[in-house]
């Protein structure tokens, strides 16, 4: 099932309320982000731009972010249930984010060595593994 732009669904992430939004405003950018709903947790933003898909990371108070030089960004089929996805290189960080409207409900749980996902339906995640660089201001908006 492909997302409709704008769509979102609820989720946890660590222990913290999110809504995970799908936003294709063109057809050259895409997006699936997080946004906390109590400011209390960093998001995980993928965005595809002209076909290149990038990851970052924006702090719970919105003011900085970081973003992740990936080794790999891929995506996953999940079956319904917990699944843990492994952390094989122990160096590298794992970030992921569910992008189907059927997961709607997920919980994904990150500890040292993986990501515990729990998906209510079959479905498929973005996963990027790699290296998070240092947290910088966010650019103001104008």
């Amino acid at each position: 099932m492909v997302p409709k732009n704008g769509e979102k669904i609820d989720g946890i992430i660590d222990g913290s309320r999110v809504k995970v939004i799908f936003d294709e405003k063109n057809t050259k950018r895409k997006q699936w982000f997080a946004k906390p709903k109590e400011f209390d947790i960093d998001t995980l933003h993928f965005e595809e731009y002209h076909g290149v898909l990038s990851v970052h990371q924006d702090s719970a108070d919105g003011l900085n972010c970081r973003a992740m030089s990936p080794r790999t960004i891929c995506s996953g089929s999940y079956v319904a249930g917990r699944t843990f996805c492994e952390k094989k290189d122990q160096g590298l960080e794992l970030a992921v984010l569910p992008m189907q409207p059927t997961a709607d409900g997920f919980a994904i749980d990150n500890t040292a060595s993986g990501s515990y996902v729990s998906l209510p339906s079959d479905g498929w995640c973005l996963m990027a593994f790699g290296i998070w660089g240092s947290w910088q201001p966010k650019p103001r908006k104008t």
